[in-house]
């Protein structure tokens, strides 16, 4: 987020409240993407999200008795998922710690081998704004992933110079607390032979509560990706791609531009 913004990311209970609508399918679909393709030699039993925010998918996880590890770098996102998750005394109690995507192996956030399915999704991948932070990030989740273990990934691909600005609208209600929000994508234009690596998020948030209503704008970007550039990516990294899917689980002919969740393993 671009400096002095206030917006989705600067609190916790905000952003708990916008994206809490539909965690019950996206779990019911990590758990069918799991049946399909962790294998039976995948002995290890956490599970692992970074950038997990407030954690609202490894709470949901805990109450189908998933044991998960989840990483943020604002600390009160983390401060917000662990007080969460112990105010539900919840068996096994999903643990969250400080962890930037690069580094949460030697951070000691996991340990190596200890993962059984790691998931990164709607397109939190993309914070990381260069080829080589995307490497280190997934040498750490080699490191992370047991044997026969797999790596779901969320991803939206461009196609430079052809994809037109989009707009979407999110809405989120728990008690007597609105959250609207309204963002805006400008995507990479493509000049003179070359395409700027870089997505505009514009976000407008509307805050309404019994005691008024409060606006919050703010600003980010992401880095992009065409479908060469990634799948390039990926073999670089030394992964394979097993198949791509849909939020449910079901395989896709992904068309770019457009999002899918790639499956992929440690070649």
């Amino acid at each position: 987020m671009e400096p002095g913004s206030v917006g989705l990311y600067n609190d916790a209970s905000v952003y708990d409240i916008l994206h809490a609508p539909g965690t019950r399918e996206e779990v019911d679909g990590l758990l069918r993407m799991h049946g399909r393709f962790v294998t039976a030699k995948a002995s290890a039993k956490l599970w692992l999200e970074p950038a997990s925010g407030t954690g609202r998918y490894l709470i949901r996880l805990a109450k189908k008795s998933v044991r998960g590890v989840g990483f943020d770098v604002d600390p009160g996102m983390v401060e917000y998922a662990t007080a969460r998750a112990k105010r539900l005394r919840l068996a096994p109690r999903p643990r969250f710690g400080v962890a930037t995507m690069e580094s949460f192996v030697d951070e000691g956030l996991v340990r190596p081998g200890s993962v059984r399915l790691a998931f990164n999704l709607i397109n939190t991948v993309r914070h990381l704004m260069s080829d080589e932070a995307m490497l280190a990030h997934f040498g750490q989740m080699r490191a992370a992933l047991a044997p026969g273990g797999v790596y779901l990934v969320g991803i939206s691909l461009t196609v430079y110079g052809l994809e037109p600005p989009s707009e979407d609208v999110w809405e989120g209600r728990r008690g007597r607390t609105t959250v609207r929000q309204v963002v805006n994508f400008v995507p990479p234009v493509a000049s003179a032979g070359r395409a700027r690596r870089t997505e505009r998020i514009f976000s407008h948030l509307t805050i309404s509560k019994p005691s008024g209503e409060e606006d919050r704008d703010s600003t980010y970007t992401l880095r992009t990706y065409d479908e060469v550039q990634w799948r390039q990516l990926v073999k670089r990294a030394g992964w394979r791609v097993l198949g791509v899917v849909d939020e449910e689980g079901d395989d896709v002919t992904l068309t770019p531009p457009g999002y899918g969740i790639f499956v992929l393993s440690p070649e």
